[in-house]
Parts: structure tokens; C-alpha cells; sequence
């Protein structure tokens, strides 16, 4: 059985470099890095948080109501930091790190902390780590998948413990530092405080039911619940991170991005989610197969019903499909089914318990470097990264700003680019990165930023519906920068009032002739 412990470490092992290669292949290919680390820059040069978007015209021009703040100033500065000191390569293999320590080292940690078998606990770790690939990206929320994971074993250490009546103010510390870096990185600081306090409502409801007194769990939970709100307050906008927070999270525009919809079967379009299907699946099974054993404590009730709590989230938003394997991760752990008596399977968990020891400081370094290593081959050996990467989805338009910056000699292009541009959203985060003073965007993928007026004008523009050229003339429109397939594009191209300045396969940029000499156009 050892030998088999030892080719199971060394399966994970090889996968984890597989896993790191694949995620230095995809993370890049969304352009919303190209904002991040844009303002991460202009943080680093600057040396303060923007008080006003540096980058958009319309959001001043046209603003949609909600205060202006950065709420992932650190995590855009830390992605600034790592790629500035070394480089694109730097950037993937930190992030494969990050999802490493995430997604393969706590998961199987918190086997090890609730008492499971590590053989059937590594097979279950496999699926999370392919599931969390539903959503790869480098991106702020992947800081909150770490926090996640990181408050998950916090919680899973403080319910071995002895529970007594004393409060655990390590647990109160750590958490609490914990919610302050949690804040300051990214919006889902939030979470905290559903996992802390169904946590906590979880013992209350057991021990009301038992009528029994409240414990050191209950009392520590609460504690960290109350420490966490203090914890909140440390970030540059204080209390008035909270309201923004839920405002951004109900603006009316997260109806028109795709990851913030409820799940459809739209999502088995992409073979990406089928690994997380898997997952969901096998634990609603062990989940029914936990209802029939007795619950004995508020701990066992928590961990029983963070997988109902993971579906149901994933039905409201596929985008938390790497969240909910997290917590999925955690339910199966704590499952007495994943704790066979006797017998060879028995026998091998002990021996990949000693084999790999999941809780020792060398599994953490082991599966960090493995990953790293897999990011690093796969970058500097295979495919030399650019940011952001081109896919099939997108294709950046390097070609087009290259020609922006390099060929500014006519007083035409000069004028140009002085004049109030529509730009594609993606268009605009790469030009936000790419350029090195580039021209305020009419949008970008912060959709959050813009009211909903702006973003339905901005489509039945580019899609060349309702009357788009008066929505032209009522933004003032001087310059398109767009997809050459976009129906605008077509549609300006033919039109003796635009001049085609520039053309490729895949962007058009073209400038309104009489705006020059008209003050109407002038911006």
C-alpha cells in the first residue's frame, strides 16, 4: 500500500505541473488584465489611489450615481508589482502558485484536518482542481478563492479543537488580519461573513435544539464574526466600502454580463464546467448518504450544509462555480463516509497520510513549486506570454495601436486622437495597458463604472441599431476604434463622412471628417 501512497504523491506531483502549464496558457487571454494591471501602474507612478478615473471620459461626463472607489487597489497593485519586477513569465507563475496553494494544497488539507481517508481525499481533490478551471483568470478574484480556502481550514482547525467555554483569540486574530487583507483585495470580502456566521448560527441552532449551553466554538465564531466587521473598516474609504459594495453588486448592469447570470444550459457549451458537474454531482451523494447518520454536533451540521449552500449559490452565478468546489471540497472532507474503519482502502489513507502529510510545511512547498515550475515551462519554453494573450474570443489589436503610436506625424492623426473616441470595452483595457498615454476610453469591462444608459448606447452603436448616428453626434463622437467585423465598422466604412484610417483582419479605425472644422464635434 506505501507504494501505492508513493505513486498516488507523484501523480500529484506531475499534475500539478500539468495544472500550473495550463493555467500559464489561459489565464492571459481575458483582456480585463489589461485594466488591472493598468491601474495598478498608475497607482505605482502616482503614488495614491485615484480619486477620479484616470482612464474613461464618459464616467465623468455621464456618471451613473455611485461614489468612485478602488476596491481592489491592493490586488491591482500586487499583479503591478509582480509583473513590473519581472515580468509577464513572473505573473503566470504566480498565479499558478496561488491557484496551487488554493485549489490542491488546503483542499487536501482539510482532509487531513477532519480525519478523512487521504486516498479517497486526493481522487476529490483532483475534481476541485480541475473544477476551479471552470473559471481560470488573473484577475482580484482569485485572491478571494485564496481567502476562502485559507478561512475554510481556519474554521475546520478551530471545530477539532477542545471546545470548552474560552473564546480562541488566536483564531479572533488571525481571522481578523485575515478580513483586512480580504478587503482591501477584492469585493467578496462579504463571504467572510456568511461562512463565519452560518458558522456560528450553525452552533447556536444545535445547541438551542440540544439545549445545551453555548460553547468556546460558538462564543469564538461570534468573536471573529464582530472582529471581522472592525477588520472592514481598514482600507482607504472606511464604512463607505460597504455601500459601494452592495451597489456594485445589484447594479442592473451584472444582468448583461454572462458570469454574473443565474446557470443555464448555456454552461454546458464549455467542457471546462463538466469537471465541476462531476464534483456536484458526487457530492449531493455523499451528502444524501450524511443525512442518515446522526448529527452530533453544530460543527458536523455546518460542514453538512455547505453543500446545499454550494449548489444553491452556483445556480444564482456560474461565476462562483471555483468558489462552491471549495466549499464542496470541505463538505466531503467532513463526511463521515470519507472515513472507512478498516480494510486496504483504510490502509492506504493511513499510508498517503504518512506518505504525503498534507499538513506539513513540504506538501505546501512541494505543490507550490511544481505549479510555479509548470507556469514557468510552459511560458518561457512554449508559448512566450503576451498580455493579454489572443484566443479565438478575442484577438488584441496590437497592430492597430502600434499604429496609433508610432504615426502621429499628419495633423489629422494629431487631431484625432484629441477628439472623443468609441471603443470597443476590450479594445479599451488594451489600450489602457498597451499604451503609454492612451486616449480616455468611451467604455472598458468595468461595466460597473458606467450607467446603464451609456452601456445600451454604447451597443446600439456598435451594433448599428436605434438611430445610431444620432447617439454619434450626441457623444460627439470624432474617432472609432472597433472590431472590423463589427456592423459600425461596416457601416462608417462606406460612408463619405468617415475617412479609413486604419484596417487590418482584425480592427478598423476611422475618423469623422468634418468634425475638424466643426465646434459641435469639438470635445
Amino acid at each position: 500500500m506505501r507504494l501505492i501512497a508513493m505513486v498516488i504523491l507523484g501523480s500529484a506531483l506531475l499534475f500539478a505541473v500539468l495544472y500550473g502549464g495550463f493555467i500559464a496558457g489561459i489565464v492571459l487571454r481575458e483582456p480585463d488584465v489589461c485594466f488591472l494591471l493598468a491601474m495598478g501602474r498608475w497607482m505605482a507612478q502616482h503614488g495614491q489611489i485615484p480619486a477620479v478615473d484616470p482612464f474613461s471620459y464618459t464616467y465623468l461626463a455621464f456618471p451613473n450615481g455611485n461614489a468612485y472607489v478602488v476596491y481592489q487597489w491592493l490586488s491591482e497593485v500586487i499583479l503591478y508589482a509582480v509583473q513590473s519586477l519581472a515580468g509577464p513569465i513572473a505573473l503566470l507563475v504566480f498565479t499558478a502558485v496561488l491557484q496551487g496553494i488554493t485549489f490542491v494544497v488546503i483542499p487536501l488539507r482539510l482532509f487531513a484536518l477532519a480525519g478523512g481517508n487521504i486516498a479517497l481525499g486526493s481522487f476529490f481533490v483532483f475534481l476541485v482542481t480541475l473544477a476551479s478551471l471552470s473559471h481560470p483568470s488573473v484577475r482580484p478574484e482569485m485572491f478571494s478563492f485564496l481567502m476562502t480556502a485559507v478561512l475554510l481550514e481556519l474554521l475546520a482547525r478551530l471545530a477539532r479543537r477542545g471546545s470548552g467555554k474560552a473564546i480562541d483569540w488566536y483564531f479572533v486574530a488571525f481571522a481578523f488580519l485575515l478580513q483586512v487583507l480580504w478587503t482591501n483585495l477584492h469585493c467578496l470580502f462579504i463571504f467572510y461573513f456568511i461562512l463565519v456566521g452560518f458558522f456560528a448560527i450553525c452552533l447556536g441552532s444545535y445547541s438551542l435544539v440540544k439545549k445545551e449551553k453555548l460553547d468556546g466554538h460558538f462564543r469564538t465564531a461570534v468573536a471573529a464574526f464582530l472582529a471581522g466587521a472592525l477588520a472592514t473598516l481598514i482600507n482607504p474609504y472606511s464604512f463607505s466600502i460597504w455601500p459601494f459594495t452592495f451597489l456594485m453588486l445589484s447594479d442592473p448592469i451584472n444582468k448583461t454580463i454572462n458570469e454574473l447570470r443565474p446557470m443555464s444550459f448555456a454552461v454546458l457549451n464549455n467542457v471546462l464546467n463538466y469537471p465541476w458537474f462531476l464534483l456536484a454531482i458526487l457530492s449531493l451523494v455523499v451528502f444524501l448518504f450524511s443525512l442518515r447518520k446522526k448529527v452530533t454536533s453544530g460543527e458536523q451540521l455546518y460542514f453538512l450544509l455547505l453543500t446545499p449552500a454550494a449548489i444553491l449559490m452556483s445556480f444564482l452565478a456560474v461565476r462562483t462555480f471555483p468558489l462552491a468546489a471549495l466549499l464542496m471540497s470541505c463538505a466531503i472532507a467532513f463526511s463521515a463516509l470519507m472515513k472507512p474503519a478498516d480494510g486496504k482502502l483504510a490502509q492506504l489513507g493511513r499510508d498517503c497520510q504518512s506518505v504525503i502529510a498534507p499538513l506539513s510545511l513540504m506538501w505546501l512547498l512541494s505543490i507550490s513549486t511544481f505549479c510555479g515550475f509548470g507556469a514557468y515551462l510552459l511560458a518561457a519554453k512554449i508559448i512566450p506570454p503576451t498580455i493579454p494573450q489572443g484566443s479565438a474570443a478575442f484577438h488584441p489589436p496590437f497592430d492597430a495601436i502600434r499604429f496609433l503610436e508610432n504615426d502621429k506625424s499628419s495633423p489629422l492623426k494629431r487631431n484625432m486622437l484629441k477628439g472623443n473616441m468609441l471603443n470597443d470595452a476590450h479594445y479599451g483595457a488594451v489600450m489602457m495597458w498597451q499604451m503609454a498615454n492612451p486616449p480616455k476610453v468611451f467604455v472598458d469591462p468595468r461595466y460597473f463604472l458606467y450607467n446603464v444608459q451609456i452601456m445600451n448606447d454604447y451597443w446600439d452603436m456598435v451594433l448599428y441599431r436605434n438611430k445610431p448616428e444620432a447617439l454619434l453626434d450626441k457623444y460627439k463622437i470624432s474617432w472609432v476604434f472597433l472590431p472590423s467585423t463589427s456592423a459600425l465598422a461596416r457601416e462608417l466604412s462606406g460612408q463619405p463622412s468617415w475617412q479609413l484610417l486604419y484596417s487590418d483582419t482584425d480592427a478598423v479605425i476611422l475618423a469623422r471628417n468634418k468634425w475638424q472644422n466643426d465646434s459641435a464635434f469639438l470635445p
